[in-house]
């Protein structure tokens, strides 16, 4: 089957920016899983941060969300230390929180790219403070 769904990354210094739009399906988020190892790969990190934007059309079923959820908790064993959810709309979030696996990391919605960012500056200070 053909993959379904756009992706659209960009580092900003040491934080990966995920724009996700379109209806995905498994293919799709395969392509857009590999598409991040190619980004990972392509730097010198250790560690690192991710921000991912839903945009309003961006959609898909409970097994492909189930599955995005999983590689977002294999980004941890990547070095990834955080990650932020900027979606369009409660509903879009509410999806995303039902599904959320048990005993997974809390999820951090928030709803513009700004406010990923500092999100994502209160996670460098909390893990600054830890390491001193």
């Amino acid at each position: 089957m053909k993959g379904h769904g756009n992706v659209t990354l960009n580092w900003h210094g040491d934080v990966l920016v995920g724009r996700y739009s379109g209806s995905f399906n498994l293919e799709g988020l395969e392509i857009a899983r590999q598409s991040t190892y190619q980004y990972l790969d392509s730097v010198d990190f250790n560690t690192w941060y991710r921000i991912i934007i839903y945009d309003a059309d961006a959609y898909a079923s409970p097994e492909v969300i189930a599955l995005a959820h999983s590689n977002e908790e294999q980004d941890i064993t990547l070095g990834c230390l955080g990650i932020v959810r900027v979606t369009s709309s409660e509903l879009q979030r509410g999806i995303f929180k039902s599904l959320q696996p048990d005993g997974s990391r809390a999820f951090i919605f928030v709803n513009t790219l700004e406010q990923a960012f500092i999100e994502i500056a209160k996670m460098k200070a909390n893990h600054l403070a830890k390491d001193c």
